[in-house]
């Protein structure tokens, strides 16, 4: 008889560590938050930018580096400013988004976007995707 009320225990302990309402309950982002898509300077399609000054909501980014790291792409850290190998994307914080872009033989462009997720799944675990997708233009420094 023992053995009828002390199986019912012994499942509710091995089933409870594989429950979704025990332990933390994750938060993962797909996507970077903002992507550059595509980049356009004097007829032509730039492979590579830089980025620099980047700001998020009002704060200045110090680390750039954590701008690097998944779910980021095509970007990475160089003489401490992000190189941008078209397309990229960074962030996962969403608001809005300052930066300086930069090609040789072009002005520097200041961008200001609005970065949002398109995609919020909730629940427990829960996900953020779909990035802001941006297309940039740069203006050649001489005809």
């Amino acid at each position: 008889m023992k053995r009828r009320w002390l199986s019912p225990i012994v499942a509710a302990v091995i089933v409870l560590p594989g429950c979704d309402a025990v332990g933390a309950c994750l938060h993962t982002f797909e996507d970077p938050v903002l992507t550059i898509v595509r980049v356009e300077g004097s007829s032509v399609l730039l492979n590579s930018v830089t980025i620099s000054g980047v700001v998020v909501g009002l704060q200045p980014v110090g680390n750039l580096g954590s701008l690097t790291t998944p779910p980021a792409l095509g970007i990475s850290l160089v003489n401490g400013e992000l190189r941008c190998d078209v397309p990229c994307g960074f962030g996962v914080q969403e608001g809005r988004y300052e930066f300086t872009v930069k090609a040789p033989g072009y002005l520097d462009h200041r961008v200001t976007a609005m970065a949002r997720y398109s995609r919020f799944e909730g629940g427990c675990p829960s996900r953020n995707s779909g990035s802001t997708e941006i297309t940039l233009t740069l203006t050649p420094t001489a005809p």
